[in-house]
């Protein structure tokens, strides 16, 4: 329960690395958002996770939000919905698929929900690379580990930790 009072998003979170990583954190005892172009999936995902872990519901939250990065304002308004919700958020999983051309789209989900971190001076941001599409994991220049250099620099002062992690 060491991330209980914890207030974490994670992106493309309806199955795959992003539903791993909203489970571990909802094991932790965060309260998690589960954010996803697939509202259907979404909404299984956070059923799932309630189900795992069930005896917490009364500690935790849990809930999906649509959101899609070809679709600006649709992240805009899932960044609203889950701020409106708790103006504090302490932990953005982003998960960023090879595909992505650059740091700017690989950062598009993230951007609304940045001054929820720098506004208390604070946060911990986790960028996820995921393979494919030639990007060998662990790659240098994969788009997740320039926005990751990108958004360290910008965010130290303000007590914001960004990493990365390529699989």
């Amino acid at each position: 329960m060491e991330l209980l009072d914890t207030i974490a998003v994670v992106t493309r979170a309806a199955s795959g690395i992003g539903f791993l990583a909203a489970q571990t954190l909802t094991d932790a005892g965060a309260s998690v958002t589960v954010a996803d172009t697939d509202a259907e999936r979404g909404h299984a995902a956070v059923a799932a996770l309630r189900t795992m872990r069930h005896s917490l519901l009364d500690l935790q939250e849990c809930r999906f939000v649509a959101m899609d990065a070809a679709a600006p304002a649709t992240v805009d308004e899932a960044a609203a919905q889950v701020l409106a919700a708790s103006p504090v958020l302490d932990i953005i999983v982003n998960i960023v698929p090879a595909a992505a051309s650059g740091p700017a789209e690989a950062g598009r989900l993230l951007w609304p929900f940045l001054p929820a971190m720098t506004g208390i001076g604070r946060g911990r941001i986790i960028n996820v690379g995921t393979g494919g599409n030639g990007v060998a994991p662990g790659a240098a220049d994969h788009p997740a580990a320039s926005l990751t250099r990108e958004l360290a620099k910008d965010l130290a002062r303000q007590s914001v930790t960004v990493n990365c992690i390529t699989v």
